[in-house]
């Protein structure tokens, strides 16, 4: 006679009301009083009024259940283990609401390194944006955990290795995958003319950068830039100022044959053209430095700061096709595919920093 082993699973069931309250640092009594006086979450139809004893029970067990699920929450991986208990989409809700953080707060932080000791200020941080410190604590422990899985397996893309290892969703993974390049690469954005550029700016313009300066095929977060790419830039560097000179006439002409441009008047026409022509060739020569590649960008986004953002479009479409036709003795390593790549990111990124420097 066949043999049968049958196994009986207890289904999973969140109350989000009560676990928003939890993530947000609320006590005990003071979830109880909310649920009481709201009846919030899957009882609200059953019950109006109830005794005491029911929602006490009730959110002891909600409160249990989300400490036992910390620990899958820290690793969702291991939520598999619970895949017959706990449906799809709450999974995802769960992952979501933990790791979603306040943008003000990713912000500031990323002024520093993720350090333990940058914890310790965690509650000045929360206290200057208004915010709950027991939040803010959990988004920095989310980004620390985070930062710290990456840099232990060193798998990239680092959109990818965030969504497949945290389940979180596309969004949430690219905001998470930009604060481990900021903070991976020890890209420079704590200068004072850097803090204008907001949390979702920077997030803009990491993702840019490793859409199109990074290698299709790297296996680890050394090979992922394109450092070849970035090295054949560094010819740049030699570009005199007569080339300059030349150049800036010639989009000059262009841009003034472009209808909606006429914002600047044409007196100072030439030294805005001439200026951002130079600080395109210093951002060129500079790749290498990874460190500092935001800071530059905003120095050539300055240049244009007095244009308006259809002139900024015009003027950078206009530079990355003369560039491409321009015969530089000096710059025969550059391909057009180079400075396709290099004004596809330049172009984007000097548009969202322009966006912010005029708002």
């Amino acid at each position: 006679m066949e043999k049968w082993s049958v196994s009986q699973s207890t289904y999973i069931d969140i109350d989000f009301s009560i676990f928003d309250m939890w993530l947000d640092g609320r006590r005990y009594g003071d979830i109880m009083r909310c649920s009481k006086d709201g009846m919030t979450g899957p009882m609200k139809d059953l019950f109006r009024e109830v005794a005491d004893d029911v929602i006490s029970s009730h959110v002891g067990e909600q409160l249990s259940l989300y400490l036992f699920l910390k620990s899958f929450l820290e690793q969702p991986g291991n939520f598999l283990v619970l895949e017959h208990q706990l449906a799809s989409p709450d999974r995802q809700k769960l992952i979501n609401s933990y790791y979603w953080f306040q943008e003000d707060f990713a912000r500031e932080v990323l002024n520093h390194r993720l350090s333990s000791k940058l914890r310790k200020d965690v509650e000045d941080i929360a206290f200057k944006h208004g915010l709950a410190e027991h939040a803010c604590l959990r988004y920095f422990d989310n980004f620390r955990n985070v930062l710290n899985k990456f840099e232990d397996c060193d798998t990239v893309p680092i959109v990818d290795f965030v969504k497949s290892t945290f389940g979180m969703s596309e969004d949430l993974s690219k905001k998470y995958a930009s604060i481990v390049f900021l903070q991976h690469f020890k890209l420079d954005i704590s200068k004072r003319k850097m803090q204008f550029l907001n949390f979702n700016a920077l997030c803009g313009l990491s993702l840019v950068v490793m859409k199109y300066w990074t290698c299709d095929n790297a296996d680890e977060a050394s090979d992922f830039l394109d450092r070849e790419f970035l090295n054949r830039m560094y010819e740049c560097k030699s570009v005199d100022s007569d080339s300059v000179s030349s150049l800036a006439e010639l989009l000059l002409t262009k841009l003034n044959a472009t209808p909606g441009t006429a914002d600047l008047g044409s007196s100072d026409r030439k030294e805005t053209v001439r200026s951002l022509v130079k600080e395109v060739f210093s951002l060129a020569a500079h790749l290498k430095d990874i460190k500092e590649i935001f800071v530059n960008m905003v120095k050539v986004t300055e240049s244009m700061s007095s244009l308006s953002k259809p002139t900024v479009s015009a003027i950078m479409s206009h530079f990355a096709a003369e560039s491409q036709n321009q015969g530089w003795k000096d710059l025969s390593r550059i391909t057009r595919d180079d400075w396709q790549k290099f004004f596809r990111v330049t172009q984007s990124c000097c548009e969202i920093i322009h966006a912010q420097l005029t708002s």
